[in-house]
C-alpha cells in the first residue's frame, strides 16, 4: 500500500514538472514590421558591404594616425675578429635606441641613444630639422585628409543606403499582404466556379444547359484556378526574395499586418504630408543637402582641390633648418641649413596641375548635371504623387459602385430573381475591388514615400 502511494506520489510530481516545462516552453513570436526592420539593418548584405568598407577605411586611418606618432627603433650589432684569443680586442658590439617624430608644422625630432663595448658608457645624439620654405603638408597628412573624406563619403552612402532599403521594404511587405489577400480570394473564386460547374452540369444532365454552357464553366473553373495557382506562386516568391534581402531564415515565421502600430504610424504621417507648391525649391534644396551623389562630387573636388593647392605650394627651392648635439662631439651642438634647388624637372609638375584642374571642372560640370537630375527626378515623383491620387479616387469610385452591386445582388437574391452562386459573384467582385482600393492607397503612399526619401533622413521613417 505504502509503495503504491509512493508511486502515486512520484508520478504526480512528474507530470507536474512536465507541465511547468511545456508551459515555459516558448515558441519564437512572428515578426512583425518593426522587428523585421530591425533586423534588415543588421543583416542586409548592401548595409553589411558599406558597413564593412567603413570599419576597413577606420583602421586603415588608425594605422595612418599610428605612423604619425613616435617610432622607436631598437638595433644591436655584435661581431669578433680573428684574433679571439685577446678579449679586449677581440669583441665589438653596439646597441643603439632611436626614437622619431614628425610633425604637421615641418618638424622633425630623433633622439638616439647607443652603447658601445669599448666603454659601455651611452652615447645621447639629437637630431633636428625644420622645413623652411616651401610649407606643405606631410604625406601621411594629406592621406589622412584625403581618406577621411573618403569616410565621410562612405558614410553618406550608408545613411542613403539604409533610407532606400527602409522604403523598398515597406513597399514588399505591403505587396505581400495584398498577394496574400488576393490568394485567399482567388481560392473562394475556384470554389464558387467549381459549385458553379457542377450546376451546370446537372442541368445539362436534364437538359437545361447545353455545350457553350458546360465549356463556359469549365473554362471559368481553369481560369479561376491558374489564377490562384499563380498567385500563390507569387506570394511564395515574393516571401522569398524579401526573406533573402532582409537576412531572415526560412524558419521565422512573417506577420502581414497592415494595422501594425509602426507600420500605421508611418502610414498615417506620410499620407499627412502635403506639399506646398510654394516650398518647392526649399525641399528641393534639402534633397540636395543630403544626396548621396551630390555630397560623393563635392567630396571628391575638396580633396583635388587641395591636391592642387598642395601642389602650386610646390617650390623648386626647399630650404630646412637642421640641428644636431651629440655628447660625444666636442662642439656640442650644431646648426645648419640645407638648401637644394630643382633646374629641371621635366615640366611634370605643370602636366600634374594640369590634370588636376582639368579633372576639377570635369567634376564641377558632373555636378551641375547630378543637380539637374535631382530636380527632374522630384518633379517626376510629385508628378506620379499626382496620378496616384487620381487613380485612388478612381478606385473610391469603382467600390462604391461594387457595394452598391452587391446591396441589389442581395436584394435580387431575396426575391429569388438570382441564384446563390450569382450572389456570391457580386460579393466576390466587392472584394476584389477592395483589395484594388488598397492597392491604389499602397501605391499613393509609396509614391509619397520616395518624394519623402529625397529630402528626409532615417529618424523621419523610424517614427521619430
Amino acid at each position: 500500500m505504502r509503495f503504491l502511494k509512493m508511486n502515486k506520489t512520484y508520478t504526480l510530481l512528474i507530470l507536474i514538472i512536465l507541465l511547468f516545462s511545456i508551459n515555459n516552453i516558448t515558441t519564437a513570436a512572428p515578426l512583425d514590421f518593426e522587428k523585421l526592420v530591425e533586423i534588415g539593418l543588421e543583416n542586409n548584405d548592401s548595409i553589411q558591404d558599406i558597413q564593412q568598407d567603413i570599419a576597413a577605411l577606420e583602421r586603415n586611418i588608425e594605422l595612418i594616425k599610428a605612423g604619425q606618432d613616435w617610432q622607436i627603433t631598437i638595433d644591436a650589432d655584435y661581431s669578433r675578429s680573428e684574433d679571439y684569443q685577446d678579449k679586449e680586442d677581440g669583441n665589438d658590439g653596439t646597441l643603439g635606441l632611436e626614437f622619431t617624430k614628425d610633425y604637421s608644422s615641418g618638424f622633425s625630432i630623433g633622439p638616439t641613444v647607443s652603447i658601445t663595448s669599448d666603454d659601455y658608457s651611452p652615447e645621447y645624439t639629437v637630431e633636428l630639422s625644420q622645413r623652411i620654405f616651401p610649407w606643405t603638408p606631410l604625406e601621411s597628412d594629406k592621406e589622412l585628409y584625403s581618406q577621411e573624406k573618403e569616410l565621410e563619403k562612405l558614410k553618406k552612402e550608408l545613411a542613403e543606403s539604409r533610407v532606400s532599403q527602409l522604403t523598398s521594404w515597406m513597399e514588399a511587405y505591403l505587396n505581400l499582404i495584398r498577394l496574400q489577400a488576393k490568394e485567399l480570394l482567388y481560392k473562394e473564386q475556384l470554389k464558387l466556379a467549381e459549385e458553379d460547374l457542377k450546376e451546370v452540369i446537372k442541368k445539362r444532365d436534364i437538359g437545361e444547359a447545353g455545350q457553350i454552357e458546360l465549356l463556359e464553366a469549365e473554362l471559368a473553373v481553369k481560369e479561376a484556378e491558374y489564377q490562384f495557382k499563380n498567385t500563390s506562386k507569387e506570394f511564395e516568391e515574393g516571401k522569398k526574395d524579401f526573406y533573402q534581402d532582409l537576412g531572415l531564415s526560412n524558419e521565422e515565421e512573417l506577420l502581414l499586418d497592415e494595422n501594425e502600430d509602426y507600420l500605421l504610424t508611418l502610414m498615417t504621417k506620410v499620407s499627412n504630408f502635403e506639399i506646398d507648391p510654394g516650398k518647392n525649391t526649399e525641399l528641393l534644396q534639402q534633397a540636395e543637402g543630403i544626396s548621396y551623389e551630390l555630397l560623393a562630387n563635392s567630396f571628391e573636388r575638396e580633396v583635388l582641390e587641395k591636391e592642387l593647392e598642395w601642389l602650386k605650394s610646390e617650390s623648386n627651392t626647399d630650404i630646412n633648418l637642421t640641428g644636431e648635439y651629440n655628447t660625444a662631439d666636442e662642439e656640442g651642438f650644431t646648426v645648419g641649413v640645407n638648401l637644394s634647388y630643382l633646374l629641371y624637372d621635366g615640366g611634370q609638375r605643370k602636366i600634374e596641375i594640369a590634370d588636376k584642374e582639368a579633372e576639377i571642372i570635369d567634376l564641377l560640370d558632373e555636378y551641375k548635371r547630378l543637380k539637374r537630375e535631382l530636380a527632374l527626378e522630384f518633379e517626376k515623383k510629385q508628378h506620379q504623387i499626382e496620378l496616384d491620387q487620381d487613380k485612388l479616387s478612381q478606385n473610391e469610385l469603382t467600390y462604391e459602385k461594387r457595394i452598391l452591386e452587391e446591396e441589389i445582388a442581395k436584394l435580387q437574391l431575396a426575391e429569388g430573381l438570382i441564384n446563390q452562386i450569382a450572389y456570391e459573384e457580386n460579393s466576390l467582385n466587392r472584394k476584389d475591388q477592395e483589395i484594388a482600393l488598397a492597392e491604389a492607397r499602397d501605391n499613393l503612399f509609396i509614391s509619397k514615400l520616395n518624394l519623402l526619401a529625397l529630402f528626409k533622413d532615417e529618424s523621419y521613417f523610424r517614427g521619430n
